[in-house]
């Protein structure tokens, strides 16, 4: 929920623009970059954790994140008069983040959903590549009667474990 507040608020910013409040989409923008420097630290903790598919991913992610970010402290600094040569684009800046945040919304979407980063996991297990299990050829994990899963009989790793001749 830590990035609800700033792509809803750079969502709104971009309608404020539209219907010609630029004041508001000012104050939009400010707290939705306020609230992407919040979530940039809380992605940056849980990218240190990813590894494979998930990392590129992340990457991908953070880079359209942090591109979004800058272009909105260029548009609010242009809406500020900070660049006063550069006011006309602050419209167009914003617009180009709001593409760039809703490539990086989609991609954070994709680590979470698709690849499972940082899910809770009920049962507390190991996030498994391949298992193999020489009694056990359907590879089935059961409920023990005290909840906890077991895995006896299972090899964990990188490849799959050669079967016992």
């Amino acid at each position: 929920m830590l990035t609800d507040v700033p792509i809803g608020a750079l969502i709104i910013a971009t309608v404020l623009d539209v219907v010609g409040q630029s004041d508001a989409a000012a104050w939009a923008i400010g707290v939705g970059i306020l609230s992407m420097l919040g979530a940039a630290l809380a992605g940056y903790a849980d990218y240190l954790d990813l590894e494979g598919a998930g990392k590129r991913v992340g990457s991908l992610h953070s880079t359209s994140m942090l591109a979004a970010l800058v272009l909105y402290v260029i548009s609010l600094g242009a809406r500020l008069g900070w660049w006063p040569l550069f006011e006309g684009g602050a419209e167009w800046t914003a617009g180009i983040g709001l593409v760039l945040v809703l490539v990086g919304g989609y991609l954070g979407g994709e680590l979470v959903f698709n690849l499972g980063s940082q899910v809770p996991n009920e049962d507390k297990s190991l996030r498994i590549r391949y298992w193999n299990c020489n009694e056990n050829p359907n590879n089935d994990v059961f409920k023990t009667p005290d909840g906890s899963t077991n895995y006896k009989d299972f090899t964990f790793g990188d490849k799959p474990k050669e079967p016992a001749k």
